[in-house]
Parts: C-alpha cells; structure tokens; sequence
C-alpha cells in the first residue's frame, strides 16, 4: 500500500511508487496537511483520476528532465521555494534561480510542496508583491 495524503492507494495505481520522488510525496504530503479539508479534498480529487491519466501524469514528472530547457526562458520569472519541501528541496529553487535568467527566487514559510493549497495566503501575498514590484 502507498500512503498519500491520508489516502490508502494500492500500489499498483500508482506507477512507479518505488521511484525517491514518490517515496519523498509521501512523506512530504504527510508531514505537510494538517487541514482535513485539504485532504478530503485532495482525496477527492486524486479518486477521480482516471488511472491512465494518473499513470501518464507519474509517467513524466518522475523521468523528464527538463534542465536544458531553462536557459531558453526569456520572461521574468518567480520561484516561490517552500521550506521543507521533500520532493523540491531548497537546492533546487537555487539551482532554478541559477538558470533561469531573469528570476526571482522567494523564500516561503510554507512547507510541503502545494502552498496554494495549504497556505495560500502566504502564496497570494508573495505573488501580488511580485507583480507590484513589477
């Protein structure tokens, strides 16, 4: 069994759970919301997938590697990085930066990997001071 957000999965429907990544959702998600309605829904959400699509979806965000593809940014950019962020550690919101020619990189008090979801608050202030500082 996969555990995500609260949310017994056999493993079988969702690929590639053995991948660090998804072993790294798991504990991300778990120490990340604490919001039951976050997680009811998000449960929602999740078993309503259509499991080809979930499998696709798994598919390419554990295998691509889309590195090469920063340098061809050219739009200003904002990376909001989440404190404790199992699946997207702080190296990579600096590495992001380091790459991406004209971005912002934002330090949040979040943690977990959605701070739309649970703390969106935080994520609506610091996208508005952007674009004012714009």
């Amino acid at each position: 069994m996969y555990t995500y957000l609260s949310l017994s999965v056999k493993s079988r429907e969702l690929p590639h759970s053995n991948h660090p990544l998804a072993k790294g959702m798991e504990q991300d998600f778990r120490l990340s919301y604490f919001r039951p309605e976050l997680t009811q829904k998000l449960e929602t959400s999740f078993c309503s997938t259509d499991p080809l699509v979930a499998s696709d979806f798994a598919r390419a965000t554990f295998y691509s590697d889309n590195r090469q593809d920063l340098a061809k940014v050219t739009l200003p950019s904002l990376i909001l990085q989440c404190a404790e962020d199992a699946i997207a550690p702080t190296s990579v919101g600096e590495y992001m930066h380091r790459h991406l020619a004209q971005s912002n990189l934002r330090l949040m008090k979040a943690t977990g990997h959605c701070p739309h979801m649970s703390h969106p608050q935080e994520t609506i202030d610091m996208i508005k001071e952007y674009l004012i500082c714009r």
